[in-house]
């Protein structure tokens, strides 16, 4: 870790002069009603003090920026003129006034709370534009005004810390060790912009309007503060893939001030392998008259096989795969597409094994979602239990499963089917009004045998392949077989395995 830089940030400097006119031509107010004047506010900036920070680190107002000014209630001026180093603000405030006090950005006024306090907030999550170095409405500052016709300066609430990116980070968390209050609402001293207390919220996170960021210096905006016992930077990439960086000596952020940690992205490895699935509805094979043949090309040359489904995934991981393990033979096992995969081979403990190829997983710390959804016909395997494999062929189940009764028996299961997903022909138009072959997660409720899990590895793997198995256990559809027939059908509407943001 680098040695800590101190970047020197000036005040900012608000000349203000009142107004009789909408031109804001004359020094004598203009009365509302006998309540209200009109006041103009000229603010200039002075260098390294910002409404954001450019790449440049130039001094820059941003148009339609708002200021936060109150005279008892919370007043909003809008901005009326920008120059890029100063700009002009306007609003009203009541002819009684004798202090007001000044905050910037509008959204980080919180309230007016007696004497020369006021409430803002410090946002926890920070979203910087394209071509900038810090969010927009990110650097707090205030102002105690006594004097409308002189010049005022605003104090800056926090301090920054200089963070330097490389390619494709797509959010960067800063967190202290001991959970230390850097972001949320906070009471503020507007004569000098000293804090009172500390804000609740322990991180504060800044990411990119999109995608990721491109390579270069970026500043997180917080409260000043001491990490005394260091801090933790938390990074994801553009597949939601997270990895971290811990700096475990003291961290002093200035109110003012900052630090600079230097390049935080160089080592930094990222888990990879996800994410990866099987979701045909959205890939567009939407009805059952869709050829199975459709399927058998693909861009890695891979096809469907007798002795199981051998399917190339729908994510960025090309070498992923879905079979289906059954101790049916071959020559009657039946498939079919609509869009689900309909499979007649399915008995107690026969299961869709998913293999995956993955670098860097950590246990207990590398997090991934599942998502699955599942059919079937009434005599066919109606109750999944999730389980994972480092080699294919010892199995550990995943916690976080469901009890569920079927007749007489309750058993464990983390995917189930129910009545009105039932697939085989035969009964009432009601109970085949429900039946749904899609996989969708804005739709697929309980009632669709949908679920979603997200679960923290529970091993590590530095180059190897995590299997997933969703293992047949009891019965059907609503019934009370001790076993599911192999001669009924399933469904597996869909299987996506992603990794889980945690931020």
């Amino acid at each position: 870790m680098k040695h800590f830089v101190y970047i020197s940030l000036a005040a900012v400097c608000f000349v203000a002069a009142v107004s009789c006119s909408k031109q804001f031509q004359s020094a004598e107010p203009e009365s509302v009603s006998g309540e209200e004047q009109l006041v103009e506010l000229t603010a200039s900036l002075q260098p390294h003090v910002r409404t954001y920070l450019d790449a440049e680190f130039k001094t820059r107002w941003n148009d339609g920026d708002v200021v936060a000014v109150f005279d008892g209630q919370k007043r909003q001026f809008d901005m009326t003129a920008n120059s890029g180093a100063s700009a002009t603000f306007s609003g009203r405030i009541s002819t009684e006034a004798t202090t007001v006090y000044a905050v910037y950005p509008f959204s980080g006024a919180q309230s007016e709370d007696g004497g020369d306090y006021v409430t803002v907030n410090i946002p926890a999550e920070q979203i910087i534009a394209e071509g900038e170095s810090t969010a927009r409405g990110a650097l707090v500052a205030v102002s105690k005004v006594t004097s409308l016709g002189s010049g005022v300066s605003f104090k800056n609430v926090v301090g920054l810390v200089k963070v330097t990116l490389g390619e494709g980070i797509a959010s960067v968390k800063l967190t202290g060790a001991n959970n230390e209050g850097i972001a949320g609402n906070v009471q503020v001293n507007a004569a000098d912009g000293s804090l009172v207390g500390s804000p609740s919220g322990s991180s504060v996170v800044i990411k990119p309007v999109s995608g990721t960021f491109a390579a270069g210096d970026y500043y997180i905006a917080v409260a000043p503060v001491t990490l005394a016992d260091g801090f933790t930077l938390t990074f994801h990439n553009q597949y939601s893939a997270s990895a971290k960086k811990v700096g475990t000596n003291p961290l002093a952020i200035p109110q003012n001030g900052g630090k600079d940690l230097g390049n935080v992205t160089t080592g930094l490895v990222f888990p990879s392998g996800l994410p990866c699935g099987w979701n045909f509805y959205a890939a567009g094979y939407t009805s059952a008259s869709e050829s199975l043949d459709s399927l058998k090309a693909s861009e890695n040359g891979q096809h469907w096989i007798y002795d199981g489904y051998l399917l190339p995934t729908s994510g960025i991981n090309a070498d992923a795969r879905l079979t289906a393990v059954t101790t049916k033979t071959d020559t009657t096992i039946m498939r079919s597409f609509n869009p689900s995969i309909q499979f007649n081979g399915m008995a107690q403990n026969d299961y869709w094994l998913v293999t995956i190829p993955v670098k860097n997983f950590v246990k207990d710390v590398t997090r991934f979602t599942i998502e699955m959804g599942a059919g079937g016909a009434a005599s066919g395997a109606g109750i999944w239990l999730l389980g994972y494999s480092t080699n294919g062929s010892s199995w550990t189940g995943f916690g976080n499963y469901y009890s569920i009764t079927r007749g007489e028996h309750t058993v464990n299961a983390h995917l189930w089917t129910t009545y009105s997903t039932i697939s085989a022909s035969g009964y009432t138009n009601l109970r085949k009004k429900y039946v749904k072959k899609s996989f969708e997660e804005d739709t697929d409720t309980e009632k669709y045998s949908y679920k979603k899990y997200t679960f923290t590895s529970p091993v590590s793997i530095a180059d190897g392949t995590l299997y997933l198995r969703l293992r047949t256990w009891y019965s059907g559809n609503q019934s009370d077989r001790t076993k599911p027939k192999n001669t009924s059908w399933t469904d597996l509407k869909g299987f996506e395995v992603s990794f889980a943001e945690d931020l």
